[in-house]
């Protein structure tokens, strides 16, 4: 009893240290956000904004024809915090910046409160591989900014499915685990082909079927109001257009399939130096046996979670390609000579390290020596680190958005001095972008420059 107590302790102190210090780690991947401040694209023109002009309301905008609601609440959040700390628009950039490395930092921890059955040397090791996630070079429209942030609650809604499915018929935390599920569904529509998964969850629960009898039950009546709930955000994704004209939207090239939905999502987040090794067949054979080992390894229904986890992140990548056939035109996805795009991809890869961890733990776990299992946990924990701090451009200095368009603080001097009161603001990543604002918001006393 003393043993187990004093476990949960270490774990319990070992977040919390991760929680602290894991945003300092998340900011030294991509500093510069905060360093050259100013908003990147939709964080500014469309978020801030509408934050700005119609506060609480803004959560139930539509962009590109659905919900983020999501993306609203942590830029809501970022507005709050900046307003409460009594800076101006012009510092709202490093507020957001600030926000966004915390809530990666506890996305990257949030597994520790979740999966109880977990070794410890597994959720460490997890959050090891998550702070790693290759992204090179792509930081920059990842960390530090709020409008690539919705790719991530592909991987909050299959943590979540999994923690469901560990709770008892009749635990109250069934109707959280939905409302966060239904969250992650209202900032990232491909969310919904975790339901079949949740569907099955409850399955068990039709006891009394023969006699058409359905078990009052949480887990079958928060699935139900899920499926209610969603109405909306299937509304509005089945009947709007989501295309951007000009982007990502040319001719589906055929050859580059296999190395954007097999490779490129179940293989680059393991290692991006192996990854220009391979080749369709290498790719496909190396998916096959990671899907194979995980079959072979885990048993019960860790087995088919795994294989929902596997085909979830097939469909995320198939579901993106076709909605944006273009991507299969990049010269990145050119006989695996790199593997860019990182924000359409790195949720996928986040899963991939978290079905491989599961794995990987059942494997280690029959070993009943204590101390060898720490070594193999320590040796692959070494090897993570070396990928990652050996893989070019993770820690590359970059300012090239301030070359081009320069930090807010040096526009909000400019357009201060000037008579005009109204204006638009220059903003990241090129001049195509501009936010709209006024004397009033931007030329308040700055706090942080």
């Amino acid at each position: 009893m003393c043993s187990v107590k004093r476990q949960k302790t270490v774990e319990i102190v070992t977040f919390c240290l991760l929680l602290v210090l894991g945003p300092f780690f998340v900011f030294c991947r991509f500093k510069y956000n905060f360093l050259f401040p100013n908003f990147y694209a939709e964080d500014g023109k469309m978020f801030s904004r509408q934050i700005y002009d119609s506060g609480f309301t803004s959560f139930f905008k539509l962009f590109n024809g659905y919900y983020i609601l999501g993306l609203y609440a942590l830029t809501w959040l970022a507005e709050r915090l900046n307003h409460f700390l009594g800076f101006n628009l012009a510092d709202l950039p490093r507020t957001i910046s600030v926000v966004s490395y915390v809530f990666y930092s506890f996305v990257f921890n949030f597994h520790w409160l979740l999966l109880n059955r977990m070794s410890f040397a597994a959720k460490l090791l997890l959050s090891l591989m998550l702070f790693t996630v290759p992204l090179a070079p792509g930081q920059y429209e990842i960390f530090g900014i709020i409008g690539n942030t919705k790719w991530v609650f592909a991987y909050i809604a299959f943590l979540l499915v999994c923690w469901r499915a560990s709770l008892a018929e009749e635990d109250q935390k069934n109707w959280l685990a939905v409302l966060l599920i239904l969250i992650c569904f209202y900032t990232l529509p491909t969310v919904i082909f975790l339901y079949p998964i949740l569907f099955l969850d409850s399955m068990p629960l039709f006891r009394n079927f023969s006699r058409r009898k359905i078990s009052p039950n949480v887990k079958l009546s928060s699935f139900l109001a899920l499926c209610v709930l969603s109405i909306f955000q299937v509304w509005a994704t089945l009947f709007n257009d989501h295309s951007i004209k000009g982007y990502l939207d040319g001719m589906l090239n055929r050859t580059a399939l296999i190395e954007i939905v097999v490779a490129r999502t179940f293989l680059y987040g393991f290692s991006p130096q192996f990854y220009t090794k391979l080749n369709d067949f290498s790719a496909i054979v190396a998916t096959s046996l990671f899907f194979l080992l995980g079959l072979r390894t885990l048993r019960g229904s860790c087995r088919w979670y795994f294989v929902f986890g596997f085909l979830f992140c097939f469909i995320l990548s198939a579901a993106f390609v076709l909605n944006r056939p273009g991507i299969s035109q990049a010269p990145h996805f050119n006989n695996y000579t790199h593997g860019s795009y990182s924000r359409f991809f790195f949720a996928q890869n986040m899963i991939c390290f978290l079905l491989f961890v599961g794995v990987f733990d059942s494997a280690v776990g029959t070993i009943h020596n204590r101390l060898k299992r720490l070594c193999i946990f320590g040796t692959l924990g070494l090897c993570v680190l070396g990928t990652f701090f050996s893989a070019k451009g993770e820690w590359k200095y970059s300012n090239f958005m301030e070359e081009t368009i320069g930090n807010i603080y040096l526009h909000a001097s400019k357009m201060c001095s000037d008579s005009a009161e109204n204006f638009l603001l220059p903003i990241y990543p090129t001049s195509d972008w501009q936010m709209a604002s006024n004397k009033k918001e931007l030329c308040s006393k700055v706090r942080w420059e």
